[in-house]
């Protein structure tokens, strides 16, 4: 066998060993991508606020209440807070109130959450089934501005009874129970710096039926606020159930004063009360 030969022997298995090299290089790469299936496009994601547990309405947040979550960028909603937008979020939304349930993880959306001072705090403050009423107050007849937001009062009516000038007399009766006071004038934070706040409203919290009790003892006599001590907050006495001396009943006329049955030792009296009053 001749140089030649040989030679072009020797360049055909070098051929045939580098095709079959790229060959099995090709079968891996195929493998390879049959395993672990095709590539998926990447979704864009957002960090968007979220509630950390269930909050209820009337709640008030904290700062631990709520948590950065990513988010699909395309199920974006609007009024969803997002960390790109409000990075100091859960630093601007503590304290605020909840105007309605959040579920455990649930985006957090800005609108249903009342800041202090904004219109709609009161409604948030209210429990539910509750109302709010305010009656102007004084020094003199709020415990001299020590009635604060948070507070249990009773309510205290002072009005004249009789017939005539010459029987006239003054009675006072605590018309309604343990009474929360929700805010004094725009204030509506439990703490106070010096311990006392004189205002000319206060804001209380009431049922439907305290609240009737309470607009037809504005409109017999004077009320005034008793403060209750925290160690005799107790229960509610409900007043749907309960005898109201002086208010059971008013009936006003258009051409005359307004008469109020009272009821005394079992015997119902019609009073008359004063113009003007």
């Amino acid at each position: 066998m001749n140089v030649a030969r040989i030679s072009v022997l020797a360049l055909a298995l070098i051929a045939a060993g580098v095709a079959a090299f790229l060959v099995r290089g090709l079968v891996l790469e195929n493998e390879q991508q049959v395993a672990s299936g095709p590539s998926e496009p990447t979704i864009p994601t957002v960090q968007v606020l979220v509630a950390s547990g269930d909050l209820t309405p009337g709640q008030t947040v904290r700062s631990g209440d709520m948590r950065w979550q990513t988010w699909p960028e395309t199920a974006l909603a609007e009024g969803q807070v997002t960390r790109s937008s409000v990075p100091n979020a859960r630093a601007d939304l503590e304290g605020s109130m909840v105007r309605r349930a959040f579920a455990s993880g649930e985006p957090i959306v800005s609108g249903a959450l009342v800041r202090p001072g904004d219109a709609g705090l009161m409604a948030a403050l209210v429990s539910p089934g509750m109302r709010a009423m305010s009656i102007p107050v004084s020094d003199e007849t709020s415990a001299g501005g020590f009635i604060l937001p948070g507070d249990r009062v009773d309510l205290v009516l002072t009005r004249e009874v009789g017939e005539d000038r010459r029987s006239t007399r003054h009675v006072s009766e605590t018309v309604l129970h343990n009474i929360r006071v929700l805010a004094i004038d725009q204030v509506f934070s439990e703490d106070i710096s010096g311990g006392a706040l004189v205002g000319d409203t206060a804001t209380l919290e009431l049922s439907p039926h305290e609240a009737e009790v309470l607009s037809l003892a504005q409109a017999v006599g004077d009320i005034a606020l008793s403060l209750r001590s925290f160690a005799d907050i107790g229960l509610r006495q409900n007043v749907s159930d309960l005898p109201l001396p002086g208010i059971l009943n008013a009936t006003s006329n258009r051409d005359g004063p307004t008469r109020v049955t009272v009821l005394r030792n079992g015997q119902e009296t019609q009073v008359r009360i004063r113009e003007g009053m």
